[in-house]
């Protein structure tokens, strides 16, 4: 019997210091992957920076209205659509017709905002997806959040808005990873249920059956130190669809000696891995279920064969099969 698989894909710009293009970063490379699942007969869920479309709508409509269209193809092509929101767009401007920068990186965590302006951010970003995915059906409804750079601890921070608007899926843990760069960016999933996903209530990390929400984390794996090495070498040698930068964060020395160890955790993604290490890695995984992630602005020719590959090899289904 096949392992069953999610496709999950985030769907924005780089939010570094060049956010790239509407065209290369989600258009292109979102068609080539709409056309690809298409012909396999499968379907995934696109997790939609929300707050960009917000500030897209204000200061690029015909690019707001493309962006728009292929939201609206997702839909009629059979696939979910989830929200995903990346705050710090409240802190951009505009470096040419259709890219963007930003002025501050303090507020890429949601959490560095006020009481007030998350539950802002998070309402008004999803009445502006909901719009959207009304014009497909009124009867469709939003009710899966990705947080954007996994940050979405402490959960009561955004807790109650989540509930309001209708969210009751979390794909935002990375099982076993962590990350601390405060106040920009943080989470740990050290500690989590060893489940395909699990119902909470007040915390992602602790299951509890009367919870109000399900977490359905993404797969991790281990990579040893010389596969790591590997990997990135090919990897390096891909060229991708987008042509912006991200928002990375520097680490001091010591920093950088405490990541230093025998294995390393990756999640399964066409980003982040060569075709052979991802395909023998999913092989050797005793997981039933596998929760895959991908940004169409970082796709190559690579990331198509592993898509491929998972169409074909596993059983692709819709997250709220599981449950």
């Amino acid at each position: 019997m096949k392992k069953k698989i999610i496709l999950t894909f985030d769907y924005e710009l780089y939010l570094g210091k060049d956010s790239g293009t509407i065209d290369k970063c989600m258009l292109e490379p979102t068609q080539k992957i709409l056309e690809s699942l298409k012909r396999h007969n499968a379907n995934g869920i696109f997790f939609i920076d929300a707050n960009f479309l917000v500030i897209l709508k204000q200061q690029c409509l015909s690019g707001y209205q493309m962006v728009k269209k292929q939201i609206l193809d997702m839909l009629k092509n059979g696939n979910d659509i989830g929200l995903h929101i990346h705050p710090h767009w409240i802190d951009s401007y505009m470096i040419s017709k259709d890219r963007w920068s930003f002025r501050s990186y303090e507020n890429f965590r949601i959490h560095n905002l006020n009481k007030e302006q998350i539950s802002s951010i998070l309402k008004d970003s999803f009445k502006e997806l909901d719009l959207i995915c009304k014009e497909f059906s009124q009867h469709y409804k939003i009710d899966s959040f990705r947080a954007g750079g996994w940050c979405v601890q402490p959960f009561s921070s955004v807790k109650e808005i989540l509930k309001e608007i209708g969210i009751k899926y979390d794909f935002s843990v990375l099982p076993g990873m962590k990350k601390n760069s405060l106040p920009r960016h943080y989470y740990d999933y050290s500690l989590t249920p060893n489940k395909p996903y699990w119902k909470f209530a007040d915390d992602p990390l602790k299951e509890d059956s009367n919870g109000d929400f399900i977490e359905i984390p993404v797969t991790v794996t281990k990579l040893n130190i010389f596969s790591v090495l590997y990997n990135k070498r090919k990897i390096r040698a891909y060229s991708i669809y987008g042509n912006g930068k991200g928002a990375y964060s520097t680490s001091g020395f010591f920093e950088l000696l405490k990541k230093i160890r025998i294995f390393i955790k990756y999640a399964f993604s066409s980003d982040y891995m060569s075709f052979d290490v991802f395909v023998k890695n999913m092989i050797n995984t005793n997981k039933e279920l596998i929760v895959y992630v991908a940004h169409p602005k970082n796709f190559s020719s690579e990331s198509f064969l592993i898509l491929k590959y998972c169409c074909e090899n596993y059983n692709v289904i819709k997250y709220k099969d599981i449950v």
